[in-house]
Formats: structure tokens, C-alpha cells, sequence
């Protein structure tokens, strides 16, 4: 994807292409339900899956509707694997290097960027590096 964050994580991106991928959901498993790759526990199909999918950043969006743009707002995650740079209404909110670790707790407070009506909360995954 060649386009900024800021327009990624923009109320009103167009998401067309995008794969479906629940709120506890892997990239892997949105790839599978889509049926992009068929079931790795089958034969050899996990062989045939290309590891280049997942040696780059994927986005996650969603919205939500903010009632009281007053009201302290935050943003829990309580799950990411790896890394992520998080962003709402087109802001980063919180780098990768905050947001990090394996299915550790972050509560992220978006009062500087919420409004009232929809809003847009974006998470780049950061590729997993290891030594």
C-alpha cells in the first residue's frame, strides 16, 4: 500500500479489496475465511502459503460511532502480537515502539483526535523481526 496513514485512517477511505477480519482476528486467519489459501492443517497446504504475506505491515480499520465528543474516549487493546503504529481520524495516537508485545494491555486516550459521529481507528501491524 503506497498511502499515507493519515489517509488510511481517514473517515471515508475507501476499503474496497480490503479482506473482512474480526477484532481478535490474525491476518492469517482473515486470509483463510476469505479463502485466499486453503486449511494449513490439511496435507501439505501450509507448505503453500508465501511467506512474503506476512514480511509486510497489514492494516486493520474500523469505525465506531462516538456519542459525546466531550466524554473521555479510549482505545483499548489488549492483544496485539508483534507491534503496531495505532491512528484515529488520521492521527498517530501511538507508535510501534509503545504499542508492542504479545497479547500485552494498552489503553490508548483519543481525546486529542475523537468527534462526534464516526470515527476511524486504524493499526498498521508491524512486521515480526527475530533475530
Amino acid at each position: 500500500m503506497t498511502d499515507a496513514p493519515s489517509a488510511v485512517s481517514s473517515p471515508g477511505y475507501r476499503t474496497a479489496g480490503w479482506y473482512p477480519a474480526g477484532p481478535r482476528s490474525t491476518v492469517l486467519a482473515a486470509l483463510l475465511a476469505a479463502g485466499v489459501h486453503a486449511d494449513p492443517f490439511r496435507s501439505t497446504n501450509q507448505r503453500r502459503i508465501p511467506k512474503a504475506d506476512f514480511q509486510v505491515p497489514w492494516w486493520y480499520r474500523s469505525d465506531f460511532t462516538v456519542g459525546d465528543p466531550t466524554a473521555r474516549t479510549h482505545l483499548d487493546f489488549s492483544g496485539v502480537i508483534s507491534a503496531a503504529d495505532v491512528y484515529v481520524n488520521g492521527r498517530r495516537v501511538a507508535a510501534a515502539a509503545d504499542v508492542t508485545g504479545a497479547y500485552t494491555h494498552h489503553e490508548l486516550d483519543v481525546r486529542c483526535c475523537r468527534c462526534a459521529g464516526r470515527t476511524t481507528r486504524s493499526v498498521s501491524g508491524q512486521v515480526s523481526r527475530r533475530p
